[in-house]
């Protein structure tokens, strides 16, 4: 069973125009991301996993193409917007994806998963994902306000 969804914050006006101003947001979006507090026990366990790369500091990672962070190998990335691919056949899941992207016209940032099969024990646990995936795109809005808050953005 394929799974996808989405996920969107708005950010404010202040924070959208600091992340705005950045040459390459997705990259500001995924340090945000993977090092924000929420995302911290994650970080944690999926240290541990098999293929996992040490980690550089995420917040001064540069997220190339073809570079990988923990499970996560950066696939396509734009100035707007970072796909994030990974494998885990160890867990029965075979391959998804992480997608972070910034529409400054919106003032919106997103955050989406998808994969290409759900495990069939999986499937009540998509709601609980769900939540997750709420809670860890707030955490990164979270470190992005701050961000913005601490360069003297915010009037």
């Amino acid at each position: 069973l394929p799974y996808a969804d989405m996920f969107r914050q708005r950010l404010s006006s202040d924070a959208n125009e600091w992340l705005r101003s950045h040459p390459s947001p997705s990259v500001v979006m995924a340090r945000s991301f993977f090092s924000s507090d929420a995302f911290a026990p994650e970080r944690t366990i999926l240290s541990l996993a098999p293929n996992s790369s040490p980690s550089q500091a995420m917040s001064d990672a540069s997220f190339n193409i073809g570079e990988t962070h923990l499970v996560w190998t950066v696939a396509v990335k734009s100035p707007l917007e970072m796909i994030l691919t990974w494998e885990l056949e160890s867990l029965g899941l075979a391959k998804g994806a992480t997608q972070l992207a910034f529409d400054p016209s919106t003032r919106r940032v997103f955050q989406g998963n998808a994969l290409d099969r759900v495990p069939q024990w999986a499937v009540p646990l998509i709601p609980l994902h769900e939540r997750y995936a709420e809670y860890l795109l707030q955490g990164m809005v979270d470190e992005i306000e701050n961000a913005a808050l601490k360069s003297g953005a915010t009037e």
